[in-house]
């Protein structure tokens, strides 16, 4: 990776470290549902991850 890849790179992260992403409508506005936490998402999908 060129040097000034990396830096940018490493730049973008130290940025965006302790700060949490923002929020965006996308699901709302494109399936007209809810938005959901990860943890919701998780807790009613989990049994298509565990084995049957």
């Amino acid at each position: 990776m060129p040097a000034h890849a990396a830096g940018s790179l490493l730049a973008l992260w130290a940025a965006a470290t302790g700060a949490p992403a923002p929020i965006a409508d996308t699901t709302r506005t494109l399936l007209n549902a809810p938005e959901r936490t990860f943890r919701q998402w998780a807790a009613e999908n989990a049994a298509a991850f565990s084995e049957h």
